[in-house]
Formats: structure tokens, sequence, C-alpha cells
């Protein structure tokens, strides 16, 4: 039988009921449910792997089929059933640990949900949302649409830009989602096509939070893991160059005045253009031939400022593959720090043909007091790869705008698995209800006389299908 919290509405230090770790787990997941959002529109197929801390599920993605004419008498073309594989690593590890005083145990266990629990796995629900909206940076130099600083206006071209995306990569029509933050959902209220499901009386799935409204074809939610708007940051770019020369549709360079050398990694946005761009060759000051990634989504007349974002610091040791936290040598200003929720790539080498591998600045510690000052980022997910001491921090564009995220299930996967419990010292659990998974260990310190209680959860998330996620820039 299931323990239930609520049979008596107040308990104290000498009824051990509040300190039951099953009673913090098991409501701790419906607290983690309701809080939920990024991740109730991916994938969580592999939820019921069994697996362990680093180890790899291996997942595959749905095959694709060719419809093909038969004739009378022809003989049908069998195609091959196969799906693609791709691993997913169980790497990431979050927890939030409290103290409680004996004294507080007073309280019912209605307060003490209240009190320590909600704000405990809101936090996990953030973490773990946080890292798969973190997968923006990545997508918004492979597909996106508007430009950031600009809003949608009644009109909502962006997101009509956003639909043509997804049209073009051959995306189903069912199942698209929109992840906005305070800014994107603050631009979408202005929108005529908006409509908002709560006077609508559209349904809402029971099982997914934030749900907001829909807009041509994309069932929208606001989750404050987006973020709002991210400042223009003077520091961080030089806009001293401009087309010189008009470029189409397709177009992978672009003629631009001479300036400030421009190396390769650093990205930069075009004026009324969508989209944002990554220098895959280094031009120096005198050069005119700006070559990118990706290619434009929309054409460049003569004269648009070509705003590029500068190289801010550098990788201060060497870190591993599976790194999640990057230290930086010093900024010149606290204004060159890179901001949470802001797009960042380390080197400067990527391949003309493939995008820069990106990531999202899920917190930045350390306070910038002097050149010498060392910050640290923390990164949505772990590193894919080592990064060398001294390379290149690249930062993406900021311009008063914010990144929302647009994908449907199967672009992204979610894996998420408890680890195991303590097997001595503590009180501990594991609980699972299928879809979240979550950990709670409870142990006392007798000198200061706190229990301290553990909540942690083990996940990994990974963009399985490039062509079913995109940015939506504000």
């Amino acid at each position: 039988m299931l323990f239930n919290p609520f049979e008596a509405a107040y308990v104290t230090y000498g009824d051990v009921s509040a300190l039951k770790p099953e009673w913090w787990a098991l409501e701790g997941l419906i607290v983690l449910e309701e809080r939920l959002i990024a991740a109730n529109v991916v994938n969580r197929d592999y939820d019921a792997y069994f697996v362990n801390a680093g180890d790899t599920v291996h997942v595959h993605k749905p095959g694709t089929f060719t419809a093909n004419h038969k004739t009378k008498g022809s003989s049908v073309s069998a195609q091959l059933a196969a799906a693609t594989g791709a691993e997913v690593k169980l790497n990431q590890h979050i927890e939030v640990t409290f103290n409680i005083d004996d004294r507080d145990l007073q309280a019912s266990i209605r307060d003490l949900r209240s009190m320590f629990l909600v704000p405990a796995v809101r936090a996990i629900a953030e973490g773990i949302d946080a890292s798969i909206v973190g997968e923006v940076a990545p997508a918004a130099v492979r597909n996106a649409a508007g430009e950031l600083g600009v809003s949608f206006g009644t009109s909502g071209d962006a997101l009509i830009n956003l639909g043509k995306v997804f049209d073009a990569n051959n995306v189903p029509a069912e199942g698209r989602y929109l992840i906005v933050g305070p800014a994107g959902k603050a631009n979408l209220l202005k929108v005529d096509r908006f409509t908002d499901v709560n006077k609508s009386g559209l349904p809402i799935s029971p099982t997914l939070t934030g749900v907001i409204g829909d807009v041509m074809g994309f069932t929208v939610l606001m989750s404050q893991s987006v973020g709002s708007s991210l400042a223009t940051v003077a520091a961080q770019y030089t806009q001293d160059r401009t087309a010189h020369a008009a470029a189409g549709i397709g177009a992978s360079s672009l003629t631009v005045s001479t300036g400030t050398a421009i190396t390769e990694g650093q990205f930069f946005t075009i004026e009324d253009t969508d989209g944002i761009y990554c220098a895959d060759a280094a031009v120096d000051a005198t050069g005119t031939a700006l070559s990118f990634y990706p290619s434009l989504w929309e054409s460049v007349a003569v004269g648009k400022n070509v705003r590029v974002f500068d190289v801010v610091g550098l990788v201060d040791g060497d870190t591993t593959a599976g790194a999640v936290k990057i230290v930086t040598d010093g900024y010149a200003t606290a204004a060159e720090v890179p901001a949470v929720g802001q797009g960042v790539m380390f080197g400067s080498s990527i391949s003309s043909s493939a995008p820069p591998v990106c990531y999202t600045v899920k917190s930045v510690s350390g306070i910038w007091a002097s050149s010498a000052t060392k910050i640290t980022l923390e990164l949505n997910r772990p590193l894919d790869a080592a990064v060398a001491d001294g390379a290149n921090i690249n930062v993406m564009p900021t311009n008063n705008g914010s990144y929302n995220l647009a994908l449907t299930q199967d672009a992204i996967t979610l894996v998420n698995r408890p680890l195991a419990p303590a097997s001595a010292g503590v009180a501990a659990t594991m609980q699972d209800n299928g879809t979240t998974a979550l950990r709670v260990t409870i142990g006392y310190d007798q000198d200061t006389m706190y229990h301290k209680i553990t909540v942690d959860t083990l996940f990994g998330v990974k963009t399985l299908d490039t062509a079913q996620v995109a940015a939506l820039l504000c």
C-alpha cells in the first residue's frame, strides 16, 4: 500500500511519517509532472530502460518511405524497413539539497510540501526543461525564422516563415509545438491569428502544462526556461560591415565592406533577414568575401548592416568531453560575459557543410570584478567533445531578442531514470511513475540538528531529427 501523506493533518518531530523518503518522492513526482513543460512534448519512449549514470541508450528514428507508382502487371517496389540508430547518453545528474531544522518539523505535512518540496522539485523541473529548450541554440543555425529584436507584428510574418521552414523540411503538419518564453508570449498576443485557448474553448490535454494557444499549425506552450529578451550587448559585437552586393535565397557567401577581421566561428545577423549565421572561413580586415553556414533564408539587399559578434573570451584549461561547466579566462568588461540563455560555441573550426556545435548558457557563476576574474559557464548539456585551453568562446547574437523553440515530438528525446538508493547510512527511495523518476535521500546531522534531504534524478537529452526542430527569433 502506498503511503498517504494526508492521512493526518499534522505531524511532529516524534512522528516519523514526515521523514519518510517515500512520501517526499511520491509527492515529488506529482509536483514534477505539474511543473514540466518542454519534457511533455518530446519523445519519451525510452524511459523504461534501466540504465546507470554514464550508460548509453540506443534509440531509433522512424524510417521514411517513398510512394511508388504501380502499373498493371508490374511488380511492387519493396523498400527496406529500417530505422536510423542514435545514442542518448544519460550524462545529466541534477540535484537539490536542503536542510530542515528539527523545529520546522512541527509544521503540517502540507506546509512542509509548500515550504520545501515544491520549490525543490520546481528547480528539478526547470533543470530538465532548460536542458531541452537549450537545444534551440544549435537549431538556430540550422533552421530559423524571424529576426532577433523584431516583433512578429500583427500579421505574424515570422510565424508564417516558421511554418515554411517546417514544410520545406517535409515535417508532418500534425503535432507541431512552439515553446516560447515571456518575450515570445508577449509578441504572440499581438498577432491577429493567435488563438487563445482559454477564450476559444479548445480542449487542453491534461498532460500538457503551459499550453497558451494555437497559431498557424503550432500548439503554443509558455516556459520560463526559455527566458526573456537578451539585451543587446554592445561589448560583444562590431557593427562595421555592410552588404556591398545583393545576395539571393540559398547563397552561402556575401560581399561585404572592409572592417574588423572576422574569425572562423563568429556569429552574425543581417539586417531585415531571418536567421543567424556563422562564418565558416576567416576574413581579414581588408577582406570582402564572407562565407557562412547556413545558406541565406531570405535575400539580402545592398547596404544592409552585418552585425558580427566578437570572440568574447577564451577557455581556461583543458576541458574533457562530458563536462557541463566551462571556466573562462577573464573578460575586459562585465558586459562581455555571456548571458544566461545565450548560445555559445567553442573553438574556431567548423565545416562549410555542417552546422557549428552550439550550446546554451544555463547559468553563470562568478561576479565580474576585474579583467582577472574567471567566470564559469554552465551549459544546457555536457560537451560533445573535449575543448582545449585557450579555445575561442564565440557567442551567438542577442540584439534585444529571444530564442523560442519549435519542434515535433520526434525531434528530441528525453530519457529519464533515477539513480539507485543509497545502501546504508541514510533513508532513501527511488520512485518512478513510468514517465518521470526521482530519488530522495534523507540523512541527519547531529551537530546542527538538521535533516538533510536530497532530491535528484538522472537524464539525457538529444536532438534526433534536426529537420523537425527550429528556432523562432523575435
